[in-house]
């Protein structure tokens, strides 16, 4: 055997990556070396805690009677009975409970733990994921110190209201908390769970976006130092938080995702908070946005994205189904404050009305070096965000760029003129979604996406628009479009073929 593989850390490692519970098993006996890291991660990750109750003496366990698939534990074991299941005890990180899963324990072997096993249980655990509403009463068991995150489904109001108050007292370090109910009992205890999350000063995922808010809150969640996501919504009444002098403006965010509400404008729009958001490690920015009542003002507002120096991600999205964008087009020139980023790798728009003009296409493709994937979609408007002809741009300054998604419109009479030779693009995924192309337009199209993408499969996939309200006007722009393909596909393949055999010969 390799000397290195003789040390933990590495073998650790390789140990850490293998997914197979009998692969494992098999390591573990391969030699005394291997035995104990490979235990160490065979026992990482438990989905329940019938493999640890099995490590119990077997007169002392049972199949339970009145949990199906469930174990049991019968009698107390006695104090060198625990020995085996404290050595896996102590390895478990990652625990799932689950009544639906054939690994349960019913609550009289939750009730023997409790009664006799020296407290903690398992004492490295990290992270739990909680859904057993059978035993739901024990999970206060699990919550200690060591806990860094915890996810678990409430099914009743006062037990979970205890949960949070044990998370408060005895796992002040979590990092991500999540709490997963419907209904009513979401609503009464949506307080409860908002001064718990905020009692986290170590919290570093903060996603729930259905989770309104105080403007107290929001400064709150502001100033957290360790937190590296966030997904928050604005509403009137937390919007303007972002004026306060004690904003602490996200310090260590690196991906924030910001949805508004109707109506929110003026002084609590989106546009107001994105100048005060720190830029020092935010990578990955998502703004969900509803029609602006000013656009001049969102148009002034939006330059603020060219400080965003580190963004690799960056989505714009509008609110489908609302008549307040209609008349509306937003001029694209307000983003070429981002041609100031040389380090964007996926941008997206998607139901916004903006035409992006040719020269920030330009300027944008040439600072977007790194650039992989680039949408650009508009649903519930005929009018699209860029043009067929432009497309070429990306193609000779984006040479990472592996998917476009876009919505063009090619009409009758439509030609282009290509001033210098093109390098074929390595482009792989072209997604023209429900773009349509007039029937004398077909030829000049498969001849510039032949010359232009010679190597990307064209596609027509269907956009879940997320919304069932959503009317299409009519006609559907897009209801052409497999048809159109058909058309397109092949005499683009067929010049393709002639270019390449004229070259060769």
């Amino acid at each position: 055997m390799h000397l290195s593989l003789n040390i933990d850390e590495i073998i650790q490692n390789i140990f850490g990556h293998v997914d197979k519970k009998g692969t494992l098993f098999r390591l573990a006996v391969v030699c005394r070396a291997w035995s104990e890291p490979a235990n160490d991660a065979l026992w990482a990750r438990l989905e329940g805690l019938r493999p640890l109750i099995c490590c119990l003496p077997q007169h002392v366990i049972a199949e339970s009677e009145i949990m199906y698939g469930a174990l049991t534990i019968v009698q107390a074991p006695s104090e060198g009975e625990w020995e085996r299941f404290d050595e896996n005890a102590r390895r478990v990180k990652h625990l799932l409970v689950d009544d639906s899963r054939l690994f349960s324990v019913d609550h009289a072997a939750m009730e023997v733990l409790r009664k006799h096993h020296a407290d903690p249980i398992l004492p490295n655990l990290t992270y739990l994921e909680w859904h057993g509403g059978r035993i739901a009463q024990h999970i206060h068991l699990f919550v200690r110190p060591s806990l860094l995150s915890f996810v678990f489904t409430a099914h009743g109001v006062e037990s979970a209201r205890a949960v949070l108050e044990q998370v408060e007292t005895h796992a002040p370090q979590l990092h991500e908390l999540r709490v997963i109910s419907r209904g009513h009992t979401m609503q009464v205890l949506r307080p409860d769970i908002l001064r718990t999350t905020m009692s986290l000063q170590s919290l570093t995922d903060f996603d729930d976006a259905t989770m309104r808010l105080s403007a107290d809150d929001l400064v709150c969640l502001s100033q957290l130092k360790h937190l590296r996501s966030a997904w928050i919504t604005l509403d009137q009444t937390n919007a303007a938080a972002a004026s306060r002098s004690d904003w602490g403006g996200f310090p260590g965010a690196a991906a924030m995702t910001i949805t508004t509400n109707w109506d929110l404008d003026g002084p609590c729009s989106v546009s107001n908070l994105i100048p005060r958001i720190s830029s020092s490690r935010l990578t990955s920015l998502t703004l969900s946005i509803s029609p602006p009542q000013s656009i001049a003002r969102l148009q002034a507002d939006m330059s603020a994205l060219g400080g965003f120096q580190r963004l690799e991600m960056f989505s714009l999205l509008g609110k489908v189904c609302n008549e307040r964008w209609d008349g509306m087009t937003l001029d694209g020139v307000l983003l070429s404050h981002m041609s100031r980023i040389t380090t964007m790798k996926s941008f997206t728009i998607r139901n916004i009305p903006m035409v992006l003009p040719r020269n920030i296409i330009h300027d944008l493709s040439v600072a977007w070096t790194r650039l992989e994937s680039f949408t650009a979609i508009q649903l519930n408007t005929l009018r699209p965000i860029v043009r067929l002809e432009d497309l070429h741009l990306f193609s000779q300054h984006c040479l990472r760029l592996r998917t476009l998604s876009v919505y063009v419109r090619v009409e009758r009479g439509w030609t282009y003129e290509l001033a210098n030779p093109l390098v074929p693009s390595s482009l792989r995924s072209l997604d023209l979604a429900y773009s349509p192309v007039s029937l004398p337009a077909n030829t000049p199209t498969a001849a510039y996406l032949a010359a232009v993408f010679p190597f990307a499969e064209i596609s027509h996939v269907a956009i879940d628009v997320g919304d069932a309200s959503f009317v299409f006007p009519e006609p559907f722009p897009g209801a052409e479009a497999p048809s159109v393909f058909a058309r397109v596909i092949e005499p683009k393949r067929e010049l393709f073929r002639a270019t390449t055999n004229a070259k060769s010969g």
